[in-house]
């Protein structure tokens, strides 16, 4: 992965008090793995997390008592970092700018390139074959993107989830939030954290596609690529669809 360019304070600005007690889930940390935190995070970040929103709201409450000013973004993190070290804590500031669902404008760019690949997938070999895959590669790309788009185990873990009842932490959790407790899995809008759960994977999947797919084309075939895809889009008439990123555009440094 790229060495992250900022630190984690910086990188959750503004959305800490959503994303940091997403992350303290039972329910969300089931999917630590699919959603892109690896095993430097998955070891110690959930944990460190909850220690960290504990201590962090006795610091609350004390400031108050005292009249002084509540604890800054800065003391959580701090307590973060403490806790897991400077590597893991790095890992998770790339994770939020790079692969977190949090609005659907963040990942535009590789949606659309998903929706041009499903269309040539779903059309059969002959509209696979538009797109400038060397021979010999064009049929490992058609596999490889399947399994990107596949969310069976998504649904199999939810499935699992549904037969136990929640733990008192995220009973607690979705009440303060508030969550949805009738998340239907998918939708927009609202804390669902299921809804960020299934988009999050889903972005790290098909993210590792496109670090496949810059690993084995050089610039040419991937210029090539764009190329054939706006005449895809052009052809289709795919309106809702402006303009392509260059693939290379799509590194997140996996």
């Amino acid at each position: 992965m790229m060495k992250p360019k900022v630190s984690l304070e910086v990188a959750a600005a503004g959305r800490e008090h959503e994303v940091f007690p997403f992350l303290t889930l039972d329910v969300v940390h089931a999917f630590y793995d699919m959603m892109g935190l690896g095993p430097l995070l998955q070891a110690g970040l959930h944990r460190a997390l909850r220690d960290a929103t504990l201590v962090t709201r006795k610091e609350i409450v004390q400031a108050l008592l005292l009249g002084e000013p509540k604890p800054m973004l800065a003391g959580f993190c701090f307590h973060v970092e403490d806790s897991i070290g400077a590597a893991a804590t790095g890992l998770l500031s790339w994770w939020l700018q790079h692969v977190l669902f949090d609005d659907v404008q963040n990942h535009v760019a590789l949606s659309r390139w998903t929706r041009i690949l499903r269309h040539c997938q779903r059309e059969g070999d002959d509209a696979w074959g538009q797109l400038p895959f060397p021979k010999q590669l064009s049929n490992e790309a058609s596999e490889r993107f399947a399994t990107a788009v596949n969310v069976k185990e998504y649904y199999r873990r939810c499935e699992r989830l549904d037969t136990r009842p929640l733990s008192d932490w995220d009973l607690h959790m979705y009440a303060s939030m508030p969550y949805d407790f009738d998340d239907d899995l998918e939708g927009y809008g609202g804390s669902r954290p299921f809804t960020t759960i299934s988009f999050t994977l889903r972005n790290y999947q098909e993210y590792q596609f496109w670090a496949w797919v810059l690993r084995v084309l050089d610039q040419d075939h991937q210029t090539r690529l764009r190329e054939e895809a706006l005449e895809i889009v052009r052809v289709e008439e795919f309106t809702s669809i402006k303009d392509l990123v260059h693939p290379s555009e799509l590194d997140i440094g996996l």
